[in-house]
C-alpha cells in the first residue's frame, strides 16, 4: 500500500515537471521553427509539422532559447516581505537579504546581457556565460551594454547607479573583508538600515524597466510570440494535480 501512494505520488510528481518543461520549452521552439502563427489556428497540426521537421532536419529544430528570469516576482517578493517583518527580524538576517537582493540585481543584468550576445550577436550560450561571470557590474552596465544595446547605463542613469554602487559595494565588502577591516565591519554593518534595501530595490526596478526598454526589436519581438503561444499552451492544457 505504501508503495503504491509512494509510486503515485512520484508520477504525479513526474507530470508536474513535464508540464513545466513543455510550458516552457514548446512556445519557443515553436516560434523558433515559424510555427507559432499555426499553433494558434490548429495545435495538432503544428506538432504534426515539427515532428516532421524533426525527422527531415539534419540540424537540432530546438533552435536558441531564451531563459526567463522572474525578476519582478523575485525582487516583488522580498519588497513585502522586507515590509512584513520587525526591525529585529531584519537586524537578525539582514546580511541574508543584502545577499540575495543583490543576486537577484545581477541575475537581471545577466540575463539581459545573455539574451543579447546569444540571440542577437549569434554568441554560444556557454561563452556568453562564462565570460559574464568574470566582469564587473560597471562593466556589464557600460561598455558590454553599449556593445549590446548601443547605450550606457553608468553614464545615462549615473545618480541611480551610484545608489545602487552603495548596495553593491557593501556586499562586496562584507564577503571579502579582512581581519583588519573590523572596525570598518562594524560601522558599516550597523549603518545598513532596511530603508537601505528597499531603496535598492526601487532602483533595481527602475534599471530593470531601462534595460527592458532598450532591449533589440527582434528579441522583444520573440519573447511577446512565445508569451502568446505559451498562453494558448496552457488555455488547452490544465495543469497538472
Amino acid at each position: 500500500m505504501g508503495n503504491e501512494l509512494a509510486k503515485n505520488k512520484r508520477l504525479k510528481e513526474d507530470k508536474k515537471i513535464k508540464f513545466e518543461i513543455m510550458k516552457e520549452i514548446l512556445p519557443q521552439i515553436l516560434v523558433n521553427n515559424n510555427l507559432d502563427n499555426l499553433y494558434l489556428k490548429d495545435g495538432n497540426k503544428a506538432i504534426k509539422k515539427l515532428k516532421e521537421a524533426k525527422s527531415n532536419q539534419k540540424e537540432s529544430i530546438i533552435g536558441r532559447l531564451i531563459i526567463f528570469q522572474e525578476f519582478r516576482r523575485e525582487i516583488d517578493k522580498l519588497k513585502k516581505l522586507l515590509k512584513s517583518i520587525d526591525e529585529e527580524n531584519f537586524l537578525n538576517f539582514k546580511n541574508m537579504y543584502l545577499y540575495y537582493a543583490v543576486s537577484i540585481f545581477e541575475g537581471m543584468i545577466n540575463n539581459h546581457l545573455s539574451q543579447e550576445l546569444n540571440e542577437i550577436q549569434m554568441i554560444p550560450l556557454n561563452t556568453v556565460n562564462e565570460e559574464i561571470l568574470r566582469l564587473s557590474n560597471k562593466q556589464k552596465l557600460g561598455w558590454v551594454l553599449h556593445l549590446t544595446n548601443n547605450k550606457n547605463f553608468i553614464e545615462q542613469k549615473s545618480k541611480t547607479w551610484q545608489d545602487l554602487k552603495k548596495i553593491l559595494d557593501l556586499r562586496n565588502f562584507l564577503l571579502h573583508y579582512k581581519p583588519e577591516d573590523a572596525d570598518k565591519f562594524d560601522k558599516k554593518d550597523k549603518d545598513f538600515s532596511k530603508n537601505d534595501l528597499l531603496k535598492f530595490i526601487k532602483n533595481c526596478n527602475e534599471c530593470k524597466t531601462y534595460l527592458n526598454r532598450i532591449k533589440n526589436k527582434e528579441l522583444k519581438d520573440k519573447e511577446r510570440r512565445i508569451k502568446i503561444v505559451r498562453k494558448k499552451f496552457l488555455e488547452r492544457n490544465k495543469t497538472p494535480k
